[in-house]
């Protein structure tokens, strides 16, 4: 009675879909669904949700938590409880948020399996960042996906050049500090990247790799006047 009445009050067009507030995913939806944080905050803290969260045998519950944890709505105090109490899953998602901040950040380190799926957020503050980057694997996903500073640029640029290539917060500048590595690998990784500077691009475009090439005619930050040269050679139509 009480989800029933929670979807007939604020499930969105509900007159289209007038029997949603008797199916079993009905809440589910609307959890998804609504952008009221007083409203996604209720579902959070039904009993059954709450039970769910302990035991996580209730499939069905299970995938509300997971639209609670998935909406950008969701208020910081339900992300905080699932922080605590939530299964590990749960806990992934919340960890790449962008609204992640540096409380749950610490909180969630204290959660190994969760490490991983922090490493690719791009708002982590600088002492988590420090924690991640002790293990080699994690470090190549805080090159490739953390907001940068000069300073952070600086920490990864000789150890992880490839996935610092790939990194959507390059300068201009730290692009072409890239390239004057003259590695192989960290250029083809760099004309990949749709952040790319258009002098940069124009660089590369003067390397006789054919790697490089086939790499930029897929990349959507290449302007038209290069692909319609590169579609007069033949060899460049499969890429193209």
């Amino acid at each position: 009675d009480v989800s029933a009445a929670l979807i007939v009050r604020f499930y969105e067009n509900i007159e289209r879909n007038h029997n949603v507030e008797y199916a079993a995913l009905g809440i589910m939806h609307l959890a998804s669904q609504n952008s009221n944080p007083l409203v996604l905050e209720t579902i959070a803290l039904l009993e059954p949700i709450q039970l769910s969260m302990r035991d996580g045998t209730n499939k069905s519950n299970y995938k509300i938590i997971s639209s609670l944890a998935k909406n950008d709505s969701t208020p910081k105090s339900v992300l905080e409880m699932l922080v605590k109490k939530a299964p590990i899953e749960i806990k992934r998602m919340i960890a790449v948020r962008e609204d992640c901040d540096e409380e749950m950040q610490s909180a969630l380190l204290d959660t190994k399996e969760v490490h991983e799926a922090l490493s690719k957020n791009k708002n982590l503050v600088k002492s988590a960042i420090e924690t991640l980057m002790q293990d080699k694997k994690l470090a190549k996903n805080l090159a490739k996906c953390v907001n940068l500073d000069n300073e952070l640029f600086e920490t990864f640029l000789d150890a992880n050049p490839v996935e610092l290539a790939q990194n959507s917060f390059l300068t201009k500048e730290m692009q072409e500090s890239i390239l004057r590595l003259n590695k192989r690998d960290a250029n083809i990784a760099l004309a990949s990247n749709e952040h790319i500077d258009k002098d940069v691009l124009e660089s590369l475009l003067k390397e006789s790799s054919q790697e490089i090439f086939d790499v930029l005619y897929q990349n959507s930050a290449t302007k038209k006047e290069v692909l319609e040269s590169a579609y007069k050679d033949e060899k460049n139509h499969r890429t193209l």
